[in-house]
């Protein structure tokens, strides 16, 4: 899912790579918004200010997605906000942000987040306007990589605090924003929402738009989870991953997986335990690697319930 969090009067500088790499070294230049005329904010760095600096903090070996200069936390300094990718198949998976430290030292921090695909920045940053803290839109997978297939992804808020990104999500003042997600996914896949009450089974139609529609799939995935984080289901999107454990469609039922994974209920559970002997033998070890990790040994179920 694309989370559509634009800058509102946030001064993000992007990087210019065809500035000069060899220019004084970042960690040397001054970080402050209103600086002098060595600042970031006179000269953006390039990519290769960047790859060097990063690497000075024991970042190697990365690949460098983008980046924005962008003062995060509103205490007048810039931080480095950038997408990496530590694996060398560029899937921009990490967000790492760094800047100056505790005031008069000359220590750098650096906190990462995991992420899916981010491969704009910029288009993480929500910011209330100028002088305000900015809030970063992470992009982070509910379904697992699978190829051609798509990656159901929600978007996680962080906020920067004295050098480390905190998940922010639950606080009450983002309420709107996790609403405005999900009503925009429910106009967009055609699914009845929740409201205030459960919702009923898939309908057949909409079942078979789903599995031919992988996409569909992944914003259903998505619209369940925002379902069940907003309080109005706990449960959203069990009977979905009913359906889709006995679909033919393997990637349905890798997806199916992990949906009963984040409900972990006793019947998601029941659910992984019977998936753990799919017949497909990645959905199953999928299914065993949850159950374990859920703390589901199936001899501890209660078969019984429903």
């Amino acid at each position: 899912m694309t989370v559509a969090a634009g800058l509102s009067a946030l001064c993000a500088l992007p990087g210019q790579a065809g500035a000069s790499a060899g220019d004084a070294s970042l960690a040397a230049r001054d970080w402050r918004v209103d600086g002098s005329a060595g600042s970031l904010q006179a000269k953006p760095p390039s990519n290769a200010d960047v790859l060097a600096f990063l690497g000075g903090l024991g970042q190697e070996g990365i690949h460098l997605c983008d980046f924005r200069i962008a003062d995060l936390d509103a205490d007048g300094r810039y931080e480095l906000v950038a997408s990496v990718d530590y694996s060398g198949r560029q899937f921009c998976n990490t967000v790492l942000v760094t800047g100056p430290g505790a005031a008069k030292t000359a220590h750098f921090f650096v906190s990462t987040v995991q992420a899916w695909s981010v491969n704009d920045v910029g288009s993480m940053f929500k910011s209330d306007g100028p002088g305000r803290r900015v809030t970063l839109a992470i992009p982070q997978p509910l379904t697992d990589y699978d190829g051609v297939e798509c990656v159901a992804t929600w978007p996680v808020l962080y906020r920067l605090d004295r050098g480390r990104l905190n998940d922010v999500s639950a606080a009450p003042e983002f309420n709107a924003f996790y609403r405005s997600q999900y009503d925009a996914l429910g106009r967009d896949t055609g699914a009845e929402g929740f409201g205030t009450t459960p919702a009923s089974l898939a309908s057949p139609v909409q079942a078979k738009k789903t599995i031919a529609d992988p996409d569909a799939a992944c914003k259903l995935v998505t619209q369940d989870k925002l379902a069940r984080f907003l309080g109005f289901h706990a449960t959203a999107g069990f009977e979905r991953a009913q359906q889709w454990m006995n679909s033919g469609d393997t990637a349905l039922r890798r997806k199916a997986v992990r949906v009963f994974a984040d409900i972990g209920t006793d019947a998601a559970k029941r659910g992984l335990a019977t998936m753990s002997h799919d017949r497909d033998p990645v959905v199953a070890q999928s299914a065993r690697s949850e159950l374990a990790h859920a703390g589901g040994s199936t001899a501890k179920l209660n078969w019984g319930q429903r």
